[in-house]
């Protein structure tokens, strides 16, 4: 969304490419309405909220707007962004951070080797309860320190930082 968005921005109104950016990003933003990460809405609007302040401030009251309006019309979007801002400790949000807790105190156990690949789930599995829900961390930078420890997450954070340099430059 966030790219095809940049892209159709950058384009502008004079080239053609940037009507199918464009469409294509309305089409990515319908798809994330109708899905229930919270996370990528928040993520989603973080960046509009950066690259309208920055550069496009009339893109940024549309971004709004728009937003604005799924709140108000589409169901799901209502009741993910409220369950956000009704913190209920049950909820999916608590068990998460519940989930959260437990998993870094997992990762203490082994912080530099890990616990090896694909084994996030299963070091969450053998120390929870199965009835506590899901074994998967939900969280990658997590995931990863649990499974490569602390050198596999430096890694992994370095890969991402080197793509930010690289898009800044360019």
């Amino acid at each position: 969304i966030t790219l095809a968005t940049f892209a159709a921005l950058n384009l502008g109104k004079k080239r053609i490419e940037s009507y199918g950016y464009s469409i294509l990003s309305l089409i990515f933003v319908l798809a994330l309405a109708f899905t229930y990460t919270r996370g990528a809405y928040v993520a989603l609007a973080l960046i509009f909220l950066i690259v309208g302040l920055v550069k496009f401030r009339a893109f940024l009251l549309a971004a709004a707007s728009l937003a604005f309006v799924f709140y108000l019309v589409i169901p799901p979007i209502t009741a993910r962004v409220n369950s956000l801002i009704n913190f209920d400790p049950y909820g999916s949000i608590g068990w998460r951070i519940t989930l959260w807790t437990d998993s870094i105190s997992y990762f203490r156990e082994k912080p530099w080797s890990g616990n090896g690949l694909g084994t996030g789930p299963l070091v969450i599995a053998e120390n929870r309860d199965f009835k506590l829900g899901a074994t998967e961390p939900h969280n990658d930078y997590l995931k990863i320190g649990l499974e490569n420890g602390a050198i596999g997450l430096l890694v992994y954070l370095s890969i991402i930082l080197s793509v930010l340099i690289d898009f800044y430059r360019k």
